[in-house]
């Protein structure tokens, strides 16, 4: 049984835009893309009309660093250098408790995801990511 989205707009591998696209998928396998009129529809299948939206392919965040989302917002003072700054953060992830850093990273994992990002590279000193990334619902190196 596949799902079978339709929409607006539908933006190709091709780089093409599909007016009144569809799409199938079964699972985590997209079967078909093309024109609504195209694309097979089987009995069975469950239909997501998604209206007057564009659906493109997946985001890849290239670089990212999951495990300092334990520290996000930290600013940097008035005089305070980048080195200062860069030094003040990494001593604060390096003493934050695991119980602390592990749904951080969770949480950065799920904004990524609800930006469009469905694949992740992230650079990890502690390997902590790697755990929870292994749960999670998309691509990662």
């Amino acid at each position: 049984m596949s799902t079978i989205y339709y929409a607006r707009w539908l933006l190709s591998a091709e780089q093409e835009i599909i007016v009144n696209g569809a799409l199938s998928v079964s699972g985590n396998k997209i079967n078909a893309v093309g024109p609504r009129s195209k694309v097979p529809r089987l009995q069975g299948d469950r239909t997501v009309n998604l209206g007057d939206q564009l659906v493109l392919p997946g985001l890849i965040n290239a670089h990212s660093h999951l495990e300092e989302s334990v520290v996000r917002g930290i600013p940097c003072e008035e005089n305070e250098t980048f080195a200062s700054w860069l030094a003040k953060k990494n001593s604060r992830i390096k003493n934050a408790a695991v119980e602390t850093i592990m749904p951080a990273i969770r949480l950065g994992i799920r904004e990524s995801l609800t930006n469009g990002a469905t694949t992740i590279v992230d650079s990890s000193r502690t390997g902590n990511s790697l755990v929870v990334l292994k749960d999670e619902p998309v691509r990662a190196w």
